[in-house]
């Protein structure tokens, strides 16, 4: 018998990919750069190791495009930061 799957077997190994970049690197990033004011078991403060090591990189996978329509920029890494007011730029810099 065969295990059900959620996808295609060509999408498997993309989506590990992504799943270990976002789990592994963006979620600690962000847990380390927007932690203002939580204290928990996910803000280790030496995640902070992450950004300078892997920010750059992890910028230049960013997919982003100009909406002629609009005249912006739109997708890439969106942030909400109603705390500290900051954009997903301080995820990469």
């Amino acid at each position: 018998m065969e295990m059900p799957v959620f996808g295609q077997s060509l999408n498997h190994a993309p989506i590990q990919v992504c799943d270990v970049l976002c789990s592994g690197l963006m979620y600690p990033i962000a847990a380390s750069v927007y932690r203002q004011h939580v204290n928990n078991m996910h803000v280790d403060p030496g995640l902070a190791v992450l950004k300078p090591r892997y920010g750059a990189r992890l910028q230049g996978l960013v997919y982003e495009y100009h909406d002629s329509v609009g005249s912006r920029w739109r997708g890439g890494i969106v942030v909400s930061d109603p705390v500290g007011h900051r954009h997903s730029g301080h995820l990469f810099r």
